[in-house]
C-alpha cells in the first residue's frame, strides 16, 4: 500500500509477530490471538502485547527502594507554623514538642501504643473446668456418639478456647 493511504482492511493480532495483520496477510508462521485480554502497545519495545501474555523482558525494572503503592507513605517530623500549647512558642518538630511535654509532665493522649491484655486463668478456673469435664464424661446421659465427638474435638481450655 501507499505511504499516504491508510489500510482500512479488518486486522487481527498475531501472537508470534506481536503486531496486527490483515487476515489475507497472515503467513504460515503467524498465530492468531484468540484471548480475551486487551492488547496494548509496549512503551519499552514499542511492540504490541496482550495483557495476559506480556513479555517479561518488557516489564519495567523493579526499584527495590520504591514501594508498590502509588505514592510513598511518609510521616514527617516537621511541623511548620505550629505553636506549643504549653508555652506559646513556635515549634518545628514533633520530637521537640514531645520532649517539651515530657519535661512539663504532660501526658500526650491519642497516639499511645495499645497494650494487649492476656487473660491468665486462675487455679480455681482450671479446677472448675476440669471438674465440669469429668462430670460430663462420667454422667450416664452421654451417648457413645457424643462421647466419640468429645474425644475427637480439641481439648477445652480454661478460657473456653480450644488448643490445636
Amino acid at each position: 500500500m501507499d505511504g499516504d493511504t491508510v489500510d482500512l482492511r479488518p486486522k487481527k493480532f498475531c501472537v508470534r509477530c506481536s503486531e496486527f495483520h490483515a487476515l489475507e496477510d497472515f503467513g504460515s508462521g503467524c498465530e492468531r490471538y484468540y484471548g480475551s485480554a486487551p492488547i496494548r502497545q509496549c512503551k519499552v519495545c514499542t511492540g504490541w502485547h496482550a495483557l495476559d501474555r506480556w513479555n517479561h523482558n518488557c516489564m519495567p525494572p523493579v526499584d527495590p527502594n520504591r514501594s508498590e503503592l502509588p505514592s510513598p507513605m511518609v510521616i514527617r517530623d516537621g511541623l511548620p507554623d505550629i505553636m506549643n500549647p504549653l508555652t506559646g512558642n513556635p515549634i518545628d518538630s514533633k520530637r521537640a514538642l514531645r520532649a517539651q511535654y515530657r519535661a512539663a509532665g504532660v501526658e500526650e493522649v491519642g497516639n499511645e501504643k495499645q497494650k494487649r491484655r492476656v487473660h491468665e486463668p486462675s487455679e480455681a478456673d482450671i479446677q472448675n473446668e476440669v471438674r465440669k469435664t469429668i462430670e460430663t464424661l462420667s454422667s450416664d446421659n452421654v451417648s457413645n456418639d457424643e462421647m466419640n465427638n468429645m474425644l475427637r474435638s480439641p481439648a477445652p481450655t480454661a478460657m473456653g478456647l480450644s488448643v490445636q
